[in-house]
């Protein structure tokens, strides 16, 4: 996913990043793994609410006899709050983490953005037309009956969400 850096402090290259890069030393804060190793990548089929899909598995050796993928690690810096306003965030919330590590702690957190554009139809507003969640762009009619399009999620107010 791009960063935007709009959204981050100023220093967040020059001196946030490398201070959290010295304390890591180069491995992952969480499973320890060093940055740009070489992994492979193996697809675990498990189920979660009642729904079969695939969780990564990180091996150091190739496996046998199994599809694989070779991964080469990635550091990402990643935020503990979720707040991507909070610019006073101390060094303590920031972790340096793989790309796996960061992927799974930040999934409750997409999970939680998506339903709020999951489902979404003509009936549970007045105003929305359309939403495109991939891409986070909103469309709305407004009362000369024009069309706005906006990257802005605040001007979008779910009145209700029904199902059928």
């Amino acid at each position: 996913m791009p960063i935007n850096y709009k959204l981050y402090p100023r220093d967040w290259k020059t001196r946030i990043v490398p201070a959290i890069r010295k304390r890591s030393q180069g491995m992952c804060e969480q499973c320890g793994r060093a940055n740009r190793s070489l992994v492979y990548s193996i697809k675990i089929a498990h189920s979660r609410k009642g729904k079969k899909c695939f969780r990564a598995l990180w091996l150091n050796e190739p496996p046998v006899n199994t599809v694989y993928k070779k991964v080469t690690v990635v550091l990402t810096v990643a935020h503990l709050d979720h707040d991507p306003e909070n610019f006073n965030v101390s060094l303590d919330r920031l972790r340096d983490w793989c790309q796996l590590c960061h992927f799974r702690y930040d999934a409750n957190h997409r999970q939680a953005e998506r339903e709020k554009t999951k489902g979404v139809k003509q009936s549970d507003t007045d105003q929305h037309t359309e939403v495109n969640s991939t891409k986070k762009i909103f469309r709305y009619e407004i009362e000369d009956n024009s069309t706005v399009t906006s990257q802005d999620e605040l001007k979008y107010q779910r009145v209700s969400q029904q199902r059928e």
